[in-house]
């Protein structure tokens, strides 16, 4: 009995369940690039493969998830948003085409 209960069992192998790493690069470009900084730094983690592709995403998306750090009042402090800002343009590695954030433009046009 024993024997035809694994037979029954679906194995499921994790080839399976990387359905990220069968799209094509071009695809998972165009999500990365639509998606906040600090979460496509964080995709390093994933595996070897991914390890480095967040420094060569074309776009950089910051938003108000990149402080670290957060003031009194609940929001991101000015130091510590240019502070993420400085290291990920300093350990970026691919061409830049578009940097947005509507938090940071007001602190660099004081």
């Amino acid at each position: 009995m024993g024997s035809d209960l694994q037979h029954n069992k679906r194995v499921v192998t994790l080839e399976g369940l990387d359905r990220i790493r069968s799209l094509p690069n071009e695809v998972i470009d165009k999500i990365l690039k639509n998606v906040p900084i600090k979460t496509v730094v964080q995709t390093c983690i994933l595996s070897k493969s991914w390890k480095n592709k967040w420094k060569f995403v074309p776009c950089l998306l910051f938003d108000k998830t990149c402080s670290i750090s957060s003031s009194i009042q609940g929001g991101p402090t000015q130091d510590s948003l240019v502070n993420f800002v400085n290291n990920v343009l300093m350990h970026h590695q691919g061409t830049i085409i578009g940097f947005f954030s509507r938090q940071l433009l007001r602190y660099w046009m004081l």
